[in-house]
């Protein structure tokens, strides 16, 4: 086997690092950006997709690389898409996000990748792969950026500037230890660095997940993988997005193993899968269309990308839509009442966040006409410490989200060992972890101090999955916009 093919390895440890050091991962970033209005990830991509757009032409003009553009069957890269982006709600994670999950310590992601694994290799060369090639056959389009007759370059480098300047101009904000202008930065070098060593193995390609996942499932079940080519370097690439994650994840300290529920796992699993099936329809996932197609304008690329952003962005719309709806009967079908004999219907999932009949009523609900109230709580001390705040300053959260409120929750200080995942509370105490989550989903926006979380110690892998790293700045803005702050 050639020496060449162990580069696939560090391409994918480099990417598995970056991702894990700057949360990149376009599930949370597409729908981040309709439920937060939170544009970081997005710009992240934006500017990997730029950077490889600038200096792409140089490395297939020096002859290190030949372009070959990904295949675009317009039904698969719709169908495709949207299952992927919808199935990256469910897997919690993209392709690459479950890969580089997993080496951080998240078990749930081995799920999602174990899922990925088996839907990808069921549709590409699988029982199921007459499937996809009759989806395929309705239908493909050859057309690409050459086909203009223009040179490449022409192309790609002025929209590239112009992307780039673009994003300069936006506010620079963080997501994990990083800024998205230093995630993107070395998201794009890394992606051009893959075109020149992918092709000492004559593999004449960018980074792609999709492909290795395959050929792993392939290889462990005793087939043989080739060195030149696309197989060797692909397996090696997804194998090194764990490693590198590894890594990053222990500069922050020690790495702790996040155990989800049974029913966490089956999720996850199940999300994987669609993560699989939809990525073999569409040709490419978020990886090789995204970070690789999209750079080249190839059409199959950006029309499948757009796609994965529909599909995240109704996982978003839904999300948001289930936080406004209050159900007036529960699964029995008899009406529900709030915990605190108000009469006042509430979601069935809050009736244990509300309190019990003997507190006082809840708050008023806003005045009819005037829109919803907003209100941000701040939580300053850690879970189950003897005067209970952070569990009050929950229930409080809960009591406001069923009366029809929008709720910010800053953890600061301490305060940011209640968004921990793996949470251990004393025997017969309410575990806030499972509360804070039951939160979210009903549309609880949280997030933690930076710094309260260096100086804490806490890595963001190690905090619930949608809680992200943040700063006073966010705290005034979002105090800016309430109607009510609140310490606890």
């Amino acid at each position: 086997m050639s020496t060449a093919v162990i580069t696939g390895l560090v391409i994918g440890g480099l990417y598995g690092y970056i991702a894990q050091r700057g949360a990149f991962c376009l599930n949370s970033g597409f729908r981040f950006v309709i439920t937060k209005r939170d544009y970081t990830k997005v710009k992240a991509l934006g500017l990997a997709i730029a950077v490889q757009m600038i200096a792409m032409p140089a490395v297939f003009a020096l002859g290190w690389a030949q372009p070959t553009f990904p295949s675009f069957f317009p039904v698969g890269a719709i169908l495709g898409g949207l299952l992927f982006g919808v199935a990256m709600h469910w897997a919690a994670g993209c392709a690459a996000g479950v890969w580089f999950k997993s080496g951080a310590g998240n078990l749930g992601a081995v799920a999602g990748v174990i899922g990925l694994m088996l839907g990808a290799t069921l549709f590409e060369v699988g029982p199921l792969k007459g499937l996809r090639d009759a989806v395929h056959g309705l239908g493909a389009v050859s057309f690409n950026a050459t086909s203009l007759g223009l040179p490449l370059w022409a192309l790609l480098v002025p929209l590239g500037v112009l992307l780039l300047v673009f994003l300069m101009r936006t506010e620079t904000t963080k997501a994990g230890a990083w800024t998205w202008r230093r995630t993107g930065l070395l998201l794009g070098s890394v992606g051009v660095m893959a075109w020149p060593l992918s092709a000492l193995v004559e593999r004449q390609f960018g980074m792609s997940v999709i492909g290795g996942a395959v050929d792993l499932t392939r290889l462990t079940s005793g087939a043989s993988i080739p060195a030149k080519g696309f197989g060797g370097w692909d397996i090696l690439f997804v194998l090194g997005l764990p490693l590198g994650a590894y890594f990053a994840a222990r500069k922050e300290g020690p790495m702790k193993l996040s155990i989800p529920k049974p029913e966490e796992f089956a999720k996850m699993f199940a999300g994987g899968v669609g993560l699989g099936v939809g990525a073999s329809l569409a040709a490419g996932c978020t990886v090789g269309h995204g970070l690789t197609g999209v750079p080249l304008l190839a059409p199959g690329s950006i029309v499948t990308l757009a796609a994965i952003f529909v599909g995240s962005a109704l996982t978003g719309y839904y999300t948001l839509a289930q936080a406004k709806k209050v159900p007036q009967t529960g699964s029995s079908g008899r009406p529900i009442m709030s915990g605190d004999c108000s009469g006042r219907p509430v979601p069935e999932g809050l009736k244990k966040m509300l309190s019990s009949c003997g507190d006082s009523p809840a708050v008023e609900p806003a005045p009819a006409g005037n829109g919803a109230k907003t209100i941000t709580i701040i939580i300053q001390n850690p879970p189950y410490k003897g005067d209970n705040k952070a569990w009050h300053a929950l229930r409080f959260a809960g009591a406001s989200i069923a009366e029809g409120m929008n709720v910010h929750v800053h953890l600061l200080d301490d305060g940011v060992e209640v968004g921990k995942r793996g949470q251990k509370p004393p025997e017969g105490v309410v575990n806030l972890e499972e509360l804070l989550k039951e939160l979210m989903e009903y549309g609880l926006e949280v997030n933690a101090c930076g710094l309260a979380l260096d100086g804490c110690r806490i890595p963001e892998g190690e905090m619930i999955d949608g809680i992200p790293r943040g700063s006073m700045k966010t705290l005034a803005s979002w105090v800016s916009s309430s109607d009510l702050v609140v310490t606890f």
